[in-house]
């Protein structure tokens, strides 16, 4: 299951930043070709708040998205172009936005408790 990362979010704990994550979440299922539901999809912002106050850039980290071969190279960019695109509505101040999908393969190492739940 894909986390997604935002850095660059001041004040993470506020309805705007609610809102944000549901549409991450919408946004990533909406990629049909990932085969995800928005409750296969984690979201965190973890706290910005030593930043500079007049950095404005948002960086996004797409981690942990199986390589399939479904999962092509168009379908990961077409996943960056998606998620950037919408941040803009929901942090108006980005001046510089970047989005970076990790495909991951879990024989590199991979375990989740949701797993337990099927034996």
């Amino acid at each position: 299951m894909p986390v997604i990362v935002v850095l660059g979010v001041r004040n993470a704990i506020d309805d705007r930043v609610h809102r944000f994550e549901r549409k991450l979440k919408m946004t990533v299922a909406g990629i049909t070709e990932l085969g995800l539901s928005e409750d296969q999809v984690s979201c965190f912002f973890p706290d910005c708040n030593g930043l500079s106050r007049r950095s404005r850039d948002v960086i996004v980290f797409i981690e942990g998205l199986f390589i399939r071969e479904d999962r092509t190279e168009k379908v990961r960019r077409d996943l960056a172009l998606a998620v950037g695109k919408i941040i803009p509505n929901y942090l108006r101040d980005a001046k510089l936005i970047e989005v970076f999908v990790r495909p991951f393969d879990p024989a590199w190492g991979f375990w989740s408790s949701a797993e337990e739940d099927v034996e």
